[in-house]
């Protein structure tokens, strides 16, 4: 799922197709209206449709994405983006994937290679922040060893610098503050915040006890996600969920819940923009914060 500028767009891994409507039809009483496209082929992927019909989407061998004007004739196409994965939006007319070995920036008239610094340098959930050039992403040089360095993607000097938070996090450990910066929600129980731009350690807060990442990528772990200056944190084995005030960098609230979380989402209640109505930039997928990074987090290489 991934919503900009009012407009959002279903897409189905089994089709390759994807559909796409206006989000302030989502309180309709009936069925709502939808517009649909294909892609080359079934994969998992992603697309995106701009408020002028202008369509991104990633190739079905995901090697890369296209674009395509409102009557789906090809504008450009990039194939060196291997293992495509994640999608994030950031000023106009910024869209960012990641890819296996970097990232890959369309700037509204080009594809744009960020070289992710070794042969083998994987990010594929990306995290932007409103008004930010900058992205956060996961950032992974061997398969077989836990990640503990986060990519800090630059999409106007289309660099790609790392930080390291000195312990294990996984897809679901990444969100952006209030002001931008970088959180990242470590194994060692505390919620790193970095600077986006600088790639330093502003801060950093106990939320809880260490934990290890499950093997299977579906097993509960902890998840962030924020709203405003609220990051609310999930701690699946004591049942529990914390709300951490990002300007003290306090937990003001923790609840006992009577199941296990898992993955989680968080809405802040304002009416939903149309796409005739939005005039704000969608910084994190419109939405949430990382549904803001549209629920396409999970990491195949585990």
């Amino acid at each position: 799922v991934v919503a900009h500028h009012g407009i959002g767009v279903l897409f189905f891994d089994g089709t390759g197709e994807y559909h796409w409507f206006d989000i302030a039809d989502l309180d309709a009483e009936s069925e709502i209206e939808t517009e649909s496209a294909a892609t080359e082929g079934a994969h998992h992927g992603v697309a995106v449709v701009m408020e002028d019909g202008t369509r991104f989407e990633t190739l079905e061998d995901r090697s890369g994405a296209r674009v395509l004007d409102a009557e789906g004739e090809e504008l450009a196409r990039a194939e060196n983006c291997p293992g495509v994965h994640g999608e994030a939006a950031g000023p106009d007319p910024i869209i960012d994937v990641g890819c296996e070995d970097g990232a890959l920036i369309w700037d509204g008239s080009e594809f744009q290679k960020i070289d992710g610094g070794a042969e083998y340098a994987r990010s594929g959930n990306l995290f932007p922040a409103e008004g930010s050039p900058i992205f956060l992403a996961d950032y992974r040089t061997d398969q077989d060893v836990p990640m503990t360095e986060v990519a800090l993607i630059n999409a106007e000097t289309f660099e790609l610098t790392t930080a390291d938070i000195g312990a294990a996090y996984n897809f679901r450990s990444l969100a952006r503050g209030p002001e931008g910066e970088a959180l990242v929600l470590a194994e060692d129980g505390q919620l790193h915040v970095i600077d986006a731009e600088t790639g330093e350690r502003i801060d950093q807060v106990q939320i809880m006890d260490e934990w290890t990442e499950p093997e299977e990528w579906q097993q509960p772990r902890p998840a962030i996600r924020v709203i405003g200056d609220i990051a609310y944190i999930t701690e699946p084995e004591e049942q529990t969920i914390h709300m951490v005030d990002l300007t003290s960098l306090e937990i003001i609230h923790s609840a006992e819940l009577d199941f296990v979380p898992n993955e989680i989402a968080a809405a802040d209640g304002r009416p939903a923009h149309g796409a005739q109505e939005d005039e704000h930039d969608h910084g994190g997928e419109d939405h949430d914060q990382g549904d803001e990074d549209h629920d396409h987090d999970h990491d195949h290489d585990r």
